[in-house]
This record gives C-alpha cells, structure tokens and sequence, in this order.
C-alpha cells in the first residue's frame, strides 16, 4: 500500500453534543484528503442529543466516510466508546482523539510520512506514533496506532479501564513491545483544562474524578505486575 492508497480510521467518542459539530469540522477540514480519512464516532445509547450531532455532521460532510456507532450498554464511558469505534473501523492506521485535540493542517498527509527503521509503511506492521501534544508528552495521550499492533493484544485499549490510565498503560505496552515511532515535531494540540485552554465541564467531573483515577491505577498497576496480559480473541 502506498500512502496515495493509506485511510486513517479516526476514532472518536464523545458526551459533550456542543463539541461533536466543531471537533468533527476541525479534523475533516484540516485532512488534505477526503479519500484517506474515515471517521467513526461513538456516543452514548441515552445520549439523543449527540445522537442528533452525528447525524449533523453527516450531513454537512457528504463527501467523507462518517460512521455512527451506539454504545447499548451503561454503564457508559469513553474506553468502551473508543473501543467499540475501532472495532468498526475499516482502516489499518488508527487515530484515537477526544473533543479537544487540535491537528495540523493536512495531517494525514503528514502523517503518511512517517517512516521507520524498516523501511516499510509504519501502518502494515506493529507500530505507535507519538506526537507532540504540547502538553504531557512522557504519555501518548492521542495514540496513533497500526492495526496489526491492536490486533495482537485484541484491543486497543485494556476494557477494565474507564478513563483514567488507559493511556498510561497504552504507553507501557508499546515501549515495552520497542514499536514507539517518536515524531514529536508533529504536532497535535490539546486544549486541556490544566493548561486553561477551555473551561473544567461536567464531563471532566466524571471522566477525571478521584474515584476513577484510583480504579484506573490499581487496574494499570496490577496489571503492569502480570506483564499487561493479551486477551484472548
């Protein structure tokens, strides 16, 4: 597959309906194809209103790939929205964002660019690409992943997780596995509420609260303990 020929799969989940619209626009418009992104979005099944914005976006974006999936299950949150958007995604290269992530302009463009070691297209064999949040960057908090890294594991993110230490434990397992592709000039900017870049909302009660920071680290540190363990498909 050449780059001409490469689709990025970008995976998305959201609970905030007044975001869907601007963070959909702000990645389609960016991309310097059409015909290299599918976007697949998953929002909650007792969320009508994003339910509505989806279908929005759908229609002011007819020239893209735009799939709508529904988590049918509470309890609801956002590892098992990215999850089950990547297992409807088509593509061999993964993006994983969230409401407030920034990409450059023509970014998968860009980003079919990277090279590795090997010399072969980083998205047919087991690689994450790490890039430049300008915020924490000792975590890959927007992953960038080949399927055939996903695959081995059976998932992309470990599903015990709710929010908190997804990432961090995403980062482990490919520094573990040596499949890191740092490309830190790239960058992807998060307009995280530590750095004042948006306002602290409901959903970051939920997503951040203490609770699922110290579930998050005793699932991440037990698991670390075992050696992160592959399900089995």
């Amino acid at each position: 597959m050449t780059d001409s020929e490469l689709v990025f799969s970008i995976l998305y989940t959201s609970r905030r309906p007044k975001e869907i619209h601007t963070c959909c626009s702000r990645w389609l418009k960016a991309c310097d194809s059409n015909k290299r992104v599918e976007l697949v979005v998953c929002t909650d099944g007792d969320d009508t209103a994003s339910l509505e914005e989806v279908k929005r976006v759908q229609n002011a974006w007819p020239q893209f790939q735009i799939r709508q999936v529904v988590q049918d299950q509470p309890p609801y949150n956002c590892v098992k929205g990215w999850n089950l958007a990547a297992r409807h995604a088509s593509a061999d290269a993964w993006i994983v964002i969230a409401d407030d992530f920034v990409p450059p302009q023509r970014w998968d463009l860009l980003l079919s660019r990277v090279t590795c070691r090997h010399g072969v297209p980083w998205w047919t064999h087991p690689h994450v690409i790490h890039v430049n949040t300008l915020f924490v960057n000792e975590i890959i908090t927007m992953p960038i992943v080949s399927r055939a890294w996903c695959d081995q594991y059976g998932y992309l993110f470990y599903p015990e997780y709710e929010s908190m230490f997804c990432d961090t434990d995403l980062t482990a397992r490919a520094k573990r596995d040596g499949v890191i592709l740092r490309v830190l000039n790239l960058k992807f900017e998060h307009l995280h509420y530590n750095l004042n870049k948006r306002a602290f909302d409901d959903v970051d009660k939920v997503h951040a609260s203490k609770e699922r920071w110290r579930r998050g680290e005793t699932i991440y540190l037990e698991r670390k303990s075992r050696g992160f363990l592959i399900l089995k498909k």
